[in-house]
């Protein structure tokens, strides 16, 4: 059986590509329940190794996930919204579907991210000018 003292030991001597691949491959599910953080990338590298996703609805993990297509959205503060989230992937086909979102996440990520920023730079530099 699978510990975890056992993974922190590989952790500290493998390297941090091994060992993500090696929990990802031990999954079945990813759950993400964090509502703090800003892009969850976490989410995206969960999502190219073909694992289904279940994350808390906020905005970060809403603009990676759309709800029962690509992964499950849940109310962070409803517990019964995150069971019920689970209890979907008892649903073989919307399991096998949602774990092909790997096709999404290979368009999302810090590159996605920075050519939005861009955008939003060049809008406003276009909106009020040149500085002085």
């Amino acid at each position: 059986m699978w510990r975890w003292k056992q993974f922190l030991q590989f952790l500290l001597v493998g390297s941090l590509n091994a060992v993500i691949d090696l929990g990802f491959l031990k999954a079945d599910v990813f759950v993400f329940p964090s509502i703090t953080d800003t892009l969850g990338l976490v989410i995206l590298e969960a999502m190219t190794s073909g694992l289904p996703v279940i994350a808390a609805r906020t905005g970060p993990s809403s603009e990676q996930i759309v709800d029962g297509s690509t992964g499950l959205l849940y109310m962070p503060d409803d517990k019964n919204s995150f069971k019920k989230a689970i209890f979907k992937l008892r649903d073989k086909s919307l399991r096998r579907e949602i774990a092909n979102a790997y096709n999404v996440a290979h368009h999302l990520g810090w590159g996605e991210s920075a050519k939005q920023l861009f955008e939003f730079y060049k809008l406003a530099y276009s909106s009020h000018g040149q500085p002085s």
